[in-house]
Parts: C-alpha cells; structure tokens; sequence
C-alpha cells in the first residue's frame, strides 16, 4: 500500500518539542505544493528531507546522493513547510518539514 502525504498546517508545537525542531535554514520560501506531494519518497536517495526527531526512513534530515547519476540530478520540485509557520506533511507516521526531489 502507497500511503498519500497528509499535509497539515501550523502545527501546535508546545515549548518542549521547539529544541527537537529542525535547525535548518531554507533556502527558498514557498508556499505548500500540492503537485509535488505525490512525488515525495523519503526511502529515495534523490530526496532530501527534514523530519521531526529520527522518523525517516534514512535516518534524521537525510541529504539526496546523486553521486549515481553520471549527468548530474536535475531538480523537480520542493516543500518547505518551515517558513511557512512549522507546517509539515505526515506519511507513514512521520513528519516532514521541508523536501526537495531530484531526478
């Protein structure tokens, strides 16, 4: 079963989960991409995510590795739910602050 990202808005985040945010900073603002969703697959090595803690599946804020594509990745789209008040998709359990794809 492919299970669909939820996303959820503004996240009701008390004081003591604020030190398990995520500290990076993006690099580009952007409103949710609705479009891009459906292409998110955190076990992909061309993706690069930020999760909650150590929920994803390549471990905690997993970087893309695209030292496989002989001609470089090309990059197809991204989510960035951090400068976007904390918003953040949940699939499979986990939450999902920010992703970028590659292809």
């Amino acid at each position: 079963d492919v299970q669909t990202p939820t996303l959820i808005e503004s996240p009701d985040l008390d004081s003591s989960q604020d030190s398990a945010k995520p500290s990076a900073s993006p690099s580009q603002s952007s409103s949710p991409t609705i479009s891009c969703l459906p292409l998110f697959d955190p076990s992909s090595k061309l993706t690069t995510y930020v999760d909650h803690g150590f929920c994803g599946p390549r471990g905690d804020d997993a970087k893309a590795d695209t030292s496989e594509c002989p001609n470089g990745a090309e990059f197809v789209c991204r989510y960035d739910g951090i400068s976007n008040g904390w918003e953040y998709i949940t699939l499979d359990g986990c939450n999902y602050y920010a992703f970028e794809v590659f292809e």
